[in-house]
């Protein structure tokens, strides 16, 4: 799928090609957290330079996936994402605190694979809350009126069905989030329903809104549900967010 909002951060990583020890799995959760400098023009940052610094957590198989950052120049950020047990539920938080001239990102994904094993077709549903805070300096108001280099949360959610009955999510942290996060789509993706939404982008305040995603799925069938958090501090701003995942199903 293609994220609405490019908050994968495109351009992040190139994918990796199987490797022996690689992992075949049916769920998952990723993170990466990413320092960069603003470029300068117009305003402090009129856009945003090459990834300086990053970090990724994850593991093959796990689902809990954290991960944390600070330096002295950029600021700070982590990341956690959490499949919590029950079908398409899961927790994710995204925190980053950048200082002057500087962008940072908290990126976290969770998958997951459900099969209808009931006596009929069901109507699922996939819900998502997303509850933010954030400080953004007066200063930051003047920066260019696009989302990369504003500040604020975003997410988003996909249910989805491919051709693969697993996902290959290699061996270590970076091939597990490029796997997860789809820079490359695997052969027979086809998106049912999504959801995104980016509040209050680059303005100071809190809030809560609500995403959903409906699909109808035949007894014995099965899909995918995917949903991605972000958090992006700009120029002294703070972010700190939250996404909880939900499911539901009805027999039709």
């Amino acid at each position: 799928m293609k994220n609405k909002f490019q908050i994968v951060l495109a351009v992040l990583l190139l994918a990796a090609p199987p490797v022996a020890n690689a992992e075949q799995v049916e769920a998952g959760t990723s993170n990466i957290l990413t320092f960069r400098d603003c470029v300068s023009g117009d305003t402090v940052c009129d856009d945003f330079g090459p990834m300086q610094q990053s970090t990724i957590g994850g593991v093959p198989g796990e689902l809990v996936a954290e991960v944390s950052q600070a330096d002295v120049a950029y600021g700070e950020a982590y990341g956690r994402a959490e499949l919590t047990g029950d079908p398409g539920a899961s927790t994710q938080k995204a925190i980053a605190t950048s200082l002057p001239a500087t962008r940072n990102g908290s990126s976290n994904v969770m998958l997951q694979r459900y099969t209808n094993a009931g006596e009929s077709a069901e109507t699922l549903t996939f819900g998502a809350v997303l509850t933010y805070e954030q400080t953004v300096p007066a200063e930051n108001a003047g920066l260019p009126d696009k989302s990369r280099t504003r500040s604020g949360a975003s997410a988003e959610m996909v249910i989805f069905t491919m051709d693969a009955e697993a996902i290959e999510a290699g061996a270590t942290a970076e091939e597990l989030y490029t796997a997860l996060s789809f820079e490359q789509e695997p052969d027979g993706l086809k998106d049912l329903d999504s959801a995104s939404v980016m509040p209050d982008n680059n303005e100071t305040g809190e809030g809560t809104t609500t995403l959903s995603t409906t699909a109808i799925v035949a007894r014995g069938d099965s899909v995918w549900l995917w949903a991605i958090l972000q958090g992006i501090a700009v120029n002294g701003a703070t972010v700190n967010a939250s996404l909880e995942t939900t499911f539901n199903r009805s027999a039709d």
